[in-house]
Parts: C-alpha cells; sequence; structure tokens
C-alpha cells in the first residue's frame, strides 16, 4: 500500500483531549457526590434515633453550629456548582465570555444593565465618596 493512498481500515484517528470538558465534567461529578453527601449528613441529622440525646449534648451550642455549618457550607457549594454545571452544559458553553455571548444572542440587550447613567454620581476615591455621603441627609423620609 503507498503512503499516498488514504487509509481504508475502520480505525478512528485519534482525537484530541479537550480540558474543559474533563474539569466540567469533573466538577459535575463532585458537584452531585456533594449535593448526595451533604443530603446524607442532614438526613443523619433528622434522624429520629437522635431526638433521644442525652440534654448536655443538646446544649452544647458549639457542637450543634459547627455541625450545622459543616452540612450547610457542603450543601450550598455543592448544589451551587451543580447548578452552574447544568446550566453550562446546558447552553454548551466553557468560558463566562462564551456564557455571555449565548446570553445576549438569546434575550438581546433587553436585561443589561447600563454602565453609565447620567443621572448617577460617579467618585474617583473613596474620600469623595464618604464626603458626599456625610453632607447628605441621613434620614431622607422625613415625617410631617
Amino acid at each position: 500500500m503507498d503512503e499516498t493512498e488514504p487509509s481504508t481500515s475502520l480505525v478512528k484517528p485519534e482525537e484530541k483531549f479537550s480540558w474543559p470538558f474533563a474539569i466540567k465534567s469533573l466538577i459535575g461529578i463532585t458537584s452531585v457526590g456533594g449535593c448526595a453527601f451533604s443530603y446524607k449528613l442532614y438526613r443523619q441529622a433528622m434522624a429520629p434515633e437522635n431526638k433521644n440525646i442525652p440534654r448536655a449534648q443538646v446544649f452544647n451550642g458549639v457542637t450543634l453550629a459547627s455541625k450545622a455549618l459543616v452540612i450547610a457550607s457542603i450543601s450550598t457549594v455543592s448544589c451551587f456548582g451543580l447548578f452552574i454545571f447544568g446550566i453550562s452544559t446546558l447552553l454548551q458553553v466553557s468560558t463566562p465570555k462564551e456564557f455571555g455571548s449565548k446570553m445576549t444572542s438569546l434575550f438581546g440587550d433587553h436585561f443589561r444593565i447600563s454602565k453609565n447613567k447620567k443621572s448617577e454620581k460617579s467618585y474617583n476615591s473613596l474620600t469623595e465618596l464618604f464626603e458626599d455621603v456625610s453632607t447628605k441627609d441621613p434620614n431622607p423620609i422625613t415625617k410631617d
């Protein structure tokens, strides 16, 4: 077989590895796992056998607050990651710039927030902002 002739074998040429797809898949998998894990922690904390724990353990506020903080943090971070993964998969985007252009193409500039409004004041420093705020009436609602 001559090297200039095209190959007729059924073997596909090697496809390139896609980093954005790999990262997005990893985020999606870990987010699903995190949501499932936080739900499991929540169910364990709310289990009926935990209702009869000693009174000293119930009133230990530090332990109770730290458990609540851990469960809420894992749940919030993983479920938000899952939400972002779902939206990016649904819209088939990999970067925030692609997301912005996709949103503009879907909804147009109707929902765009204007950056330069003539009625809004702009400040060059925090000092100018503080001076302007300090000269204004602290209670703009006046009672008659």
